[in-house]
């Protein structure tokens, strides 16, 4: 039962972390405009679904501790690992959104001016 609770403990912890995670980057890249929308677009990409994951993970030790009353040791090798590999690939997708952003907006701008 305990090891139920804290499989059930570290996947709520996941799910949290991922909304927090798509709420902050809705935030900071996207406005307000239609939130629902962009807040689903955020927390569809992989790479903040494995930063979430990493992030639980790195959890684990307290959390084991709060329910199993023992502390139990965990290498946080692999969690930073998931995080490193998150971040970089995150990092990427970003940057390559806000260049296509940044050309879509180029090339609306020149089309209108060759139509006047």
């Amino acid at each position: 039962m305990k090891k139920t609770l804290f499989y059930a403990a570290i996947i709520g912890l996941v799910i949290i972390v991922w909304l927090v995670l798509g709420c902050m980057l809705t935030l900071i890249f996207d406005g307000v405009n239609n939130f629902s929308y962009a807040l689903g677009s955020w927390c569809g990409q992989l790479y903040v679904l494995l930063l979430a994951i990493g992030v639980a993970l790195l959890f684990r030790k307290p959390l084991h501790s709060i329910i199993f009353q023992e502390a139990k040791q965990y290498k946080s090798k692999a969690a930073l690992y998931i995080i490193g590999a998150a971040l970089i690939w995150g990092t990427w997708m970003i940057g390559v959104k806000s260049f296509y952003r940044y050309a879509q907006t180029k090339a609306l701008n020149e089309y209108q001016e060759s139509i006047r």
